[in-house]
């Protein structure tokens, strides 16, 4: 047999914080030692953090490559061998499909970074004749001004032809070889 434990006093709900609020700026100058330090090592960790994303993004285009090619010519040289390939020729666009959304959620996590990186500059508020500091805020006004081409754009172009290519080559083998 339970009993059950019954306050005299009502349950309150909690209060979650607002978090939608925009950072305000103000004079960093009044920031403690180690407010600035977290800043500054914020900024350097976002950074860290992005270049990791570029350096898998590259490395995935590279074996992306190698590994179709590989695929495409074991393929080929076993032509005759292969009892049905109707349907292993589809697996490099399935690997390619699969790699673009990768590149997609990575691409994705940069942009969160960049527009976080963004409001920490922000926070530090540089400006020299009226030009707002911080390399991801003079890079976004480049980037809506088109006066610098997106890396976005261009891998996005890379994979879409990628799968493209890959699809059309797999459908042209099986009406050939199937």
């Amino acid at each position: 047999m339970t009993k059950e434990i019954k306050s005299k006093q009502p349950i309150a709900p909690i209060k979650e914080a607002d978090t939608t609020k925009e950072i305000s700026i103000f004079d960093i100058t009044t920031l403690p030692d180690f407010a600035k330090d977290y800043l500054k090592e914020e900024q350097k960790q976002r950074r860290q953090e992005i270049e990791n994303f570029i350096t898998r993004i590259e490395n995935d285009q590279r074996n992306t490559l190698v590994i179709i090619g590989v695929f495409w010519s074991w393929l080929i040289s076993g032509l005759g061998k292969l009892p049905s390939a109707k349907a292993i020729v589809y697996i490099p666009a399935i690997v390619t499909v699969f790699f673009f959304y990768r590149w997609w959620k990575m691409h994705q996590a940069i942009l969160a970074i960049a527009e976080y990186t963004r409001k920490l500059e922000s926070v530090v508020n540089i400006t020299i004749e009226g030009l707002n500091l911080g390399w991801e805020t003079w890079l976004e006004k480049k980037m809506k001004s088109k006066e610098l081409a997106s890396l976005g754009g261009a891998n996005q172009l890379f994979w879409c032809v990628l799968s493209i290519v890959n699809i059309v080559i797999a459908i042209l083998f099986t009406l050939f070889h199937g």
